[in-house]
């Protein structure tokens, strides 16, 4: 006679158990067949569906990386600009004696601050500057450096406008801070040309690592 034992239907564990050989169904659990077509068609749209995800992952980080690109050459540029700003060259009559050197230094450091408070009065400068010092410009560095010789056409200054200053302590000895200017002086014609700094980063300028050469005229180290 037939065998009429009821069937009973796998569960899912039992089922891929079954199908991975880990385990043997007893003889009255149906197990169904391999839906190999099935199983063929669902990893591959798995492995479609994790490629679409990561092309769409990566395109996301590139268009991210992209704009912060942008972002940051419009904020170089922005700094960049206002940096050029501040360097244009400003020229001045000195009206001092064409051989007094020290009276023409003083009528140099005159324009420096007047030029530099028009500046902070416009909000071009976040500081005021109250007075201005200038020494002759020599490289390297010497302590009381001496004026240009008497029959020199021109000398070159470096200027301080002079924000605060700070006085000695027994362990400081003290100093001005400001805003660092480079100027030229035509002794012929009595007049100046001058330009506020801003240094190479690594020396400790104010641009972060944005640099904007000066103009020609202000450049000191060039001629």
């Amino acid at each position: 006679m037939r065998d009429r034992r009821p069937v009973f239907r796998a569960s899912l564990g039992e089922i891929v158990g079954s199908w991975l050989r880990v385990w043997t169904p007893r003889r009255d659990v149906y197990v169904p067949p391999v839906p190999v077509f099935r199983l063929v068609l669902a990893v591959a749209l798995l492995v479609a569906a994790i490629v679409v995800t990561a092309v769409l992952v990566d395109n996301g980080k590139e268009a991210g990386r992209e704009r912060d690109r942008r972002e940051e050459a419009a904020a170089v540029a922005q700094v960049r600009a206002g940096i050029a700003r501040e360097q244009v060259p400003r020229r001045a009559r000195l009206g001092a004696p064409a051989g007094n050197r020290v009276r023409t230094q003083h009528a140099l450091e005159a324009a420096i601050t007047r030029d530099s408070q028009q500046r902070f009065a416009s909000h071009a400068l976040d500081a005021r500057v109250t007075h201005t010092k200038c020494i002759p410009f020599v490289r390297p560095t010497v302590q009381h450096p001496p004026q240009p010789p008497p029959g020199a056409r021109s000398g070159k200054y470096e200027c301080l406008g002079v924000t605060r200053s700070v006085g000695p302590t027994p362990g400081t000895r003290g100093g001005d801070f400001g805003f660092p200017f480079w100027a030229r002086v035509d002794f012929g014609h009595g007049t100046a040309v001058w330009c506020k700094v801003n240094p190479r980063p690594g020396e400790l300028g104010i641009g972060g690592d944005v640099f904007v050469p000066l103009a020609p005229e202000c450049d000191l180290l060039s001629r």
